[in-house]
């Protein structure tokens, strides 16, 4: 079966998005310099710390997800106006007061990127209520970083098997423990990849020779690739619960986008 061309026009939308250059590229390409500066100059243990915060980050949004209202309005054009400069304000902020400030701005600009994001799945056809769809609003997390070392069809593969355990644990035990090795593995495997992104957020953050302006752009830049990524992804989620995944990834497949 061939999918109708209203859709491979879709889809080739949604492959421009999942397979444009990584958060990590578009910031290198941005300011390449600063960005290699800030890495060797920070302090001795600095990855280490900003590997824990953005655990402790996922805990937060998984634990909001879960225990929130269960959906989301959907976006609209106005809310991603507003959602870019509540971003820009905390890049702001990091610019001013560096490394430490990442404790507090790394959690409120993840906070706003999953508002934008579980909107862009509801504009989608995503129920909001179901575990799995949660699931998948935070994996855009890790679908949009680090891009470079694989496409997106084998990052989704890499958390099919992760999100399906999450899943049907959540649905058979309800959200009780964040600890639950099922949900650790979820977090984990999310983290892994995150953590290289808001390792290059803080670098930005801490170099005196960008301040808060550039730092300011770049959280901006950060909203809209994740925004991109979810876009992209929701526009394949909708398509595969219409045509089945075998259709549509083998027409992903397909597209080229030279």
């Amino acid at each position: 079966m061939d999918l109708p061309q209203a859709e491979i026009i879709e889809l080739t939308e949604a492959k421009s998005l999942l397979e444009s250059p990584g958060f990590s590229s578009k910031i290198t390409n941005l300011i390449s310099k600063p960005i290699e500066y800030g890495f060797k100059k920070m302090p001795k243990g600095s990855v280490e710390k900003i590997n824990k915060v953005c655990e402790k980050t996922l805990e937060k949004v998984f634990y909001f997800t879960f225990k929130g209202a269960g959906s989301s309005k959907h976006l609209n054009h106005s809310r991603e106006w507003w959602d870019e400069i509540g971003i820009m304000a905390t890049g702001a902020i990091g610019g001013f007061v560096g490394l430490p400030a990442l404790i507090v701005e790394l959690p409120v600009s993840v906070s706003l990127i999953m508002q934008s994001i579980s909107g862009i799945a509801s504009n989608y056809g995503e129920d909001l209520s179901s575990a799995e769809s949660k699931l998948s609003c935070i994996e855009v997390l890790h679908l949009g970083s680090d891009r470079e070392d694989k496409n997106y069809l084998d990052k989704r593969l890499e958390m099919d098997d992760v999100i399906k355990n999450a899943s049907d644990y959540i649905a058979s035990e309800g959200f009780s423990d964040i600890e639950n090795p099922k949900i650790k593995d979820f977090l984990s495997k999310v983290s892994s990849k995150f953590s290289i992104t808001a390792s290059n957020m803080a670098v930005i953050d801490i170099l005196p020779m960008i301040g808060d302006i550039t730092g300011a752009t770049v959280n901006v830049l950060f909203m809209l690739h994740f925004q991109n990524t979810a876009k992209g992804h929701f526009i394949m989620r909708k398509l595969e619960r219409k045509y089945g995944g075998e259709i549509v990834h083998k027409a992903y497949k397909d597209i080229s986008l030279a």
